[in-house]
């Protein structure tokens, strides 16, 4: 996951290396992991971000999506 998370940020941030972005991953991902001290804290962490994640994946983005269709066949017309 680390490696990942610096290839993506490198993509993000449009560079070629990807080792220099890692050192500054390190503290973040290991001040998140101290936060939950069992598995049931882990679990009741996870529903609440899936939950979060399902509503704007169901409907906000859906939406959006939506109006600028709306907007971008409205320009096309005119």
């Amino acid at each position: 996951f680390l490696h990942f998370s610096g290839v993506v940020l490198s993509d993000i941030l449009n560079t070629k290396e990807h080792q220099y972005l890692i050192l500054p991953i390190i503290p973040i991902i290991y001040i998140i992991s101290l936060y939950p001290k069992n598995l049931v804290q882990v679990e009741k962490i996870l529903v609440k971000i899936f939950n979060y994640i399902s509503i704007v994946s169901i409907m906000i983005i859906p939406t959006i999506l939506f109006v600028l269709g709306l907007v971008k066949k409205r320009r096309e017309n005119q």
